[in-house]
């Protein structure tokens, strides 16, 4: 699925639980999450940890369906990562 143009967000991602992306409200539309730095994060819910999250490696996408209302994102000791948050993009070709 291709991200929609722009991201909502970047962020540089910490070694301690960093927020990537928080809704005003609940908000039913599809998001696309990348790893747009060099190492692998992890990526969840609320205060999220490298054992408790689901590993997101370097350069790869994550497609969240359904309601989300935040994901926060964390990096091993001495590691940096970007993780990149965005609208989910429908292209329908007939």
């Amino acid at each position: 699925m291709p991200l929609a143009s722009p991201p909502i967000s970047s962020t540089s991602v910490a070694t301690s639980s960093t927020p990537i992306y928080t809704a005003a409200t609940t908000y039913v539309r599809d998001l696309v999450v990348t790893n747009g730095g060099p190492n692998t994060f992890s990526l969840g819910t609320g205060t999220v940890t490298i054992a408790g999250g689901l590993a997101l490696p370097s350069g790869q996408q994550l497609i969240i369906q359904g309601p989300v209302e935040s994901l926060s994102a964390i990096v091993s000791s001495g590691s940096t990562a970007t993780a990149i948050v965005g609208y989910g993009s429908v292209v329908s070709v007939i």
